[in-house]
Parts: C-alpha cells; structure tokens; sequence
C-alpha cells in the first residue's frame, strides 16, 4: 500500500514477470513487464518492491537475476539503465543471492534488500528527488543471532511502532528489531 500525494495504491509484484500498480478497487493504473536491461538468458521472476516517498519504486528480481529495476511512479516507465545488484556472496555488498524482500523501510528511512540465500538484510539509501539511486548504507547479517541457516524473507516496519520492525524467515523464527535496528 503506497500513499501517493493523498490517494492509495497498491503494487504488486508477481512471478509472471510483471509489475503492476492499481487503485484500491483493484483497477490497473499501469502495468509493466519485459525486459528491462536484464542479460535475456537469465530468468526475469520478481519477488517484491520498495516504495520510498519520493518518484520511484524499486523491483527486486529475487528469483531471476537478482538485481532491482527502478520505476516511474507516475507512468510506469523503466528508469532505463537504472539496475544495481546481480549474484553475488555474502562479502559482496550490493550482489545478491536471492533478493527476495526489497523494503521501504520506514524507521530509517532507507531501502531494506532482505537477501535471503547471504542470511542478511542490506540498507540502501535511495534517490529522494529527480533521479533514481540506491546507495549501500549498512548491513544486518542475522547468522548470529538467528542462526547459520537464517533466510530472510523480507522486513517490515510502520509508523508508530517505536521504531521496530519484523523480519520472517523462510527457516521458522521471525527477527523483531528494535529502533537501532538490532535483533
């Protein structure tokens, strides 16, 4: 649910290989699929989207390519040559092996990229203003404290929670975070 200049609307990001955006009642405000820079031999299956204030929304491949495709609010468009990530280790910050969570996270104000197969969410900050950028910030690596086989799914935050956030994990247990991100 992304509240946009006063009106609500939902995005959704499927295993179709599309991405759509649709008012509450369920109407398509647009809708996209295709590909959008990705090398064609590798498999296109978004997972999720973080949608930070600001013009863009930002799709995780986390079942393809592992890599996040920015996109207009507005119109739906590819902010063509825009595309960060790729497969990569748990050193690696920035690739990913099955990004599958890309959150706005609202207690911090930054991109959440809940990196399942590395154990780890990874903080990015965000463009805010005319063009698109993720920039890496920090990263939660949850072996320690949830295990060595701990899978993220992804992380949710909302406003008046103190400050914490929930992430669920494909393994079982689900991380609370407190304010300084903290499990």
């Amino acid at each position: 649910l992304s509240d946009e200049e006063g009106h609500e609307f939902l995005y959704h990001a499927n295993n179709e290989q599309k991405l759509t955006k649709t008012r509450l009642d369920g109407s398509i405000v647009w809708q996209r699929s295709g590909n959008f820079g990705q090398d064609p031999r590798l498999p296109y299956r978004p997972t999720w989207f973080a949608t930070p204030p600001g013009p863009f929304v930002y799709l995780c491949d986390g079942y393809g390519s592992n890599r996040i495709y920015a996109f207009d609010k507005q119109s739906g468009a590819w902010a063509a040559g825009q595309v960060w990530g790729g497969k990569g280790g748990r050193e690696q910050h920035g690739n990913f092996s099955t990004n599958h969570g890309c959150t706005y996270d609202v207690t911090a104000d930054r991109i959440a990229v809940s990196d399942r197969a590395n154990s780890r969410i990874e903080f990015y900050d965000y463009g805010r203003a005319g063009e698109p950028a993720l920039e890496y910030s920090h990263t939660l690596d949850l072996r320690g404290t949830m295990g060595g086989g701990s899978l993220p799914c992804n992380l949710r935050t909302y406003p008046g929670q103190g400050g914490r956030g929930i992430s669920p994990d494909l393994s079982g247990p689900v991380a609370v975070l407190d304010a300084a991100g903290r499990v």
